[in-house]
């Protein structure tokens, strides 16, 4: 058999180098040289005979064949983690209080449903969870408040480390009845004429959206209301109160279930929302919450090459 040529520290290995794009972080993490972590890579390499990443100007790139064998093994590897942990009921003796900050929406659709999924193995970890913007999170994890958060795109503190873990499409989206038959331009005078619905004041989300496709972030917008939850945001949208940007996943939903909602193509390449894993560099987590983290992060990754 195939599996009997191939090591398991090989596939945890490549796991660990596939996430983080990185044969030094990888070393790091997994506690290895970077010399070994290579030649785990070369040996899976030739035993597979198939190159499972393009080095390219000192970067790794992951190849077709090297996305299909992380995710293919990926679940495998954490069912395997899951039954060993099973077999040493360790899961008794992880105890204590994680504290985690995540934006709201993504929180309720992504790290909610894990964190239920997670409690059936590790039944006495409690969760304290803090939903809001990126800037307070800042500075809850400088003060210590929180161990870790996720985090949309912000200029986090430069003692913060931060590693991006998923990403979603921003649109900006309107009710045609607010349109009232314009035509659709691309151009400041025509967005300018709209009203807006936002998440904070200042527009920072609109301003991003605005930057990206018309290189001008600086729009004199009425917005009609700030509202920081995205399901808020979407039923201001969905009747007529303004224009407003939503993840396209909500878009796709709103538009099965039957809203008639339009979608601005903008300059025609989407703006991005990077969302990050943040926390202290030189933090130490207690067995807990390195545990939950860590575990959080393969399943999101997971998810995201899915």
């Amino acid at each position: 058999m195939l599996l009997d040529q191939v090591n398991l520290n090989q596939l945890r290995v490549f796991q660990e180098v596939f996430k983080t794009n990185s044969m030094t972080m990888a070393a790091k993490n997994l506690h290895l040289t970077q010399s070994g972590v290579s030649q785990h890579i070369r040996s899976l390499e030739e035993t597979l005979d198939v190159q499972l990443f393009d080095r390219i100007n000192q970067r790794l790139i992951p190849t077709n064949k090297g996305k299909e064998l992380y995710t293919n093994i990926s679940r495998g590897l954490s069912g395997i983690e899951d039954a060993l942990w099973g077999l040493k009921d360790d899961k008794q003796n992880l105890k204590g209080t994680v504290t985690i900050g995540m934006p709201i929406e993504f929180g309720n659709n992504e790290i909610i449903p894990l964190l239920c999924e997670f409690s059936k193995n590790f039944p006495f970890i409690k969760y304290r969870l803090y939903l809001d913007f990126a800037e307070v999170f800042n500075q809850k994890l400088l003060n210590g408040d929180i161990d870790f958060a996720f985090v949309d795109q912000f200029k986090m503190d430069r003692r913060i480390h931060l590693e991006q873990i998923y990403s979603e499409n921003l649109e900006l989206c309107i009710s045609p009845e607010l349109l009232d038959n314009k035509k659709i331009k691309n151009e400041k005078k025509f967005y300018e004429s709209l009203p807006y619905v936002e998440y904070q004041q200042g527009q920072p989300v609109l301003g991003r959206w605005f930057e990206q496709h018309l290189g001008n972030k600086n729009l004199n917008l009425d917005v009609k209301a700030t509202v920081m939850d995205v399901q808020g945001l979407s039923k201001f949208i969905v009747r007529g109160m303004g224009a407003g940007i939503l993840p396209h996943h909500l878009y796709d939903r709103l538009i099965k279930r039957g809203h008639e909602i339009i979608r601005f193509e903008g300059s025609g390449k989407p703006l991005v929302n990077q969302i990050s894993l943040a926390y202290i560099e030189n933090r130490s987590f207690d067995t807990s919450s390195s545990t939950l983290l860590n575990w959080l992060v393969d399943r999101l990754k997971q998810s995201a090459t899915n």
